[in-house]
């Protein structure tokens, strides 16, 4: 009598892997933001290693890389958003910088000593 046949194991699933390092959109340059995770601290911090740009997120045991980034990109377009809502304002702003300054200037010139030229 023959051998029984054994059946042959199901195959492997293939799992995707998400990556760890992403577009910097201040400088332009392609997988130069890197993000790690510090699981123990509750913390994620990203960082682009041309321009500098650093930021840092609480994450939770479910937090993946590409999870820290979105959030960063979510934070910089509401950031722009409120950039260029308040745009009239920074305008209003500097206008009284200026009257200030004026003030100022002429308040120093008023309490100048007088110089004597002989």
């Amino acid at each position: 009598m023959g051998k029984r046949r054994s059946r042959k194991a199901p195959p492997k699933k293939a799992t995707v892997k998400l990556p760890t390092s992403f577009d910097c959109p201040f400088c332009n340059h392609g997988g130069t933001v890197v993000v790690k995770l510090g699981k123990i601290a509750q913390v994620g911090h990203l960082e682009c290693r041309i321009c500098g740009v650093k930021s840092e997120t609480r994450i939770t045991h479910l937090t993946k890389e590409i999870d820290v980034y979105c959030e960063w990109m979510d934070s910089c377009a509401e950031a722009n958003k409120d950039d260029d809502e308040g745009f009239s304002d920074l305008e209003e702003d500097a206008e009284e910088l200026k009257r200030r300054k004026v003030v100022c200037l002429a308040l120093y010139c008023y309490h100048l000593p007088a110089i004597n030229t002989q």
